[in-house]
């Protein structure tokens, strides 16, 4: 009996507990919410920055092809550039490199950058991506 009525007592809330659930959301609703939009931004920048690394390997494979003017690799890193988000701020280009000994031949360096996205409080740095490739044959 005394088992039952000792257990009782411990398991009732020592005080009045009405209205803490709203106080508690009160207290992590910032927090979280905040933590969820700097998530949100990491993301989508990390997801920009890979595309962006993509275009510039792939633009600079483009650039090393035989048959392939500078004119006309300039022409596909400003489409691609042109097809991204105008905020992003994105500029791109095209230059050919004199012959190397890694590359005898010559090599394509494509330059993407881009302004990543921010939080108002958060401002970050131009990134700027470099994708080098050498030439099949001397341009």
């Amino acid at each position: 009996m005394n088992r039952r009525l000792a257990k009782s007592q411990l398991s009732k809330p020592l005080g009045d507990a009405s209205g803490s659930t709203a106080a508690e959301f009160a207290l992590l609703a910032l927090p979280l919410s905040l933590l969820l939009a700097a998530s949100i931004n990491y993301c989508l920048n990390v997801y920009l920055d890979s595309v962006f690394r993509y275009q510039a390997v792939a633009t600079a494979r483009f650039g090393a092809l035989a048959d392939v003017t500078l004119a006309e690799a300039n022409l596909l890193a400003e489409q691609r550039c042109q097809s991204n988000i105008s905020w992003l701020a994105s500029s791109c280009s095209i230059a050919f490199g004199a012959p190397a000994p890694e590359a005898p031949n010559g090599y394509v360096v494509s330059t993407f950058s881009y302004q990543p996205l921010a939080l108002a409080w958060f401002q970050t740095r131009r990134v700027v991506i470099h994708a080098s490739v050498a030439n099949e044959v001397a341009k």
